[in-house]
């Protein structure tokens, strides 16, 4: 029986590594061992926050995290040099605004 500093270890591991399956299998280990010490309320918690992840997003009632099905889209090099040139001209106007009397012995 593993220890739970080891399953945490080898859960983390797994999910740095990008190992779906092996994930799930280590962390419905550490539930196991969770339930194994009376921890149910913390077992089912576990428990749904796996199967929130495991299910696809159709399945999840509209709620997800992470939505990876949906394509971002990309600003046209166009608008990149409109939005570029708003925040330098923001910035020159900034620097010409009076500074409050209250300031301007702080420079």
């Amino acid at each position: 029986m593993n220890s739970s500093g080891e399953i945490l270890k080898k859960l983390f591991l797994t999910f740095n590594k990008g190992e779906r399956d092996e994930f799930i299998q280590v962390a419905q280990e550490y539930i196991e061992r969770e339930k194994r010490k009376n921890h149910h309320v913390l077992a089912k918690q576990l428990e749904e926050a796996l199967n929130f992840e495991s299910k696809p997003a159709s399945h999840r009632n509209g709620c997800t995290r992470f939505k990876t099905d949906i394509p971002i889209p990309l600003p046209e090099p166009d608008e990149l040099e409109t939005d570029f040139n708003a925040l330098k001209n923001w910035q020159a106007e900034f620097k010409k605004r009076p500074l409050k009397p209250a300031l301007q012995g702080a420079q």
